[in-house]
């Protein structure tokens, strides 16, 4: 029997500058909890209203936090913000 690899991380990406980006936070969070719920690694990626990029610890959980509260991202111990194209990249060089 072969041991399994452990599992790469999820990104979960959510808000955005757009008319949905509350929405989309709480619907993003929700996501990202119910996989890591599920015993997967996640890597929540929060995108705010300028479309910078933010990559939130992969423990972070939404609990009762308004969307508002995402309107300061580094307060909630997020790494950023990254421009787009630095954003993909460090997508692109994950394991």
């Amino acid at each position: 029997m072969t041991a399994r690899p452990p599992d790469l991380p999820i990104a979960v990406l959510f808000g955005g500058p757009s008319a949905e980006h509350d929405v989309s936070i709480v619907s993003g969070t929700a996501v990202a909890e119910a996989i890591a719920g599920a015993g997967h690694p996640v890597d929540p990626v929060y995108i705010d209203l300028a479309g910078r990029w933010w990559w939130l610890p992969p423990d972070h959980r939404r609990a009762d936090r308004p969307p508002a509260a995402y309107d300061d991202p580094a307060a909630l111990g997020a790494d950023g913000p990254f421009a787009v194209g630095a954003a993909l990249e460090r997508l692109a060089a994950r394991p």
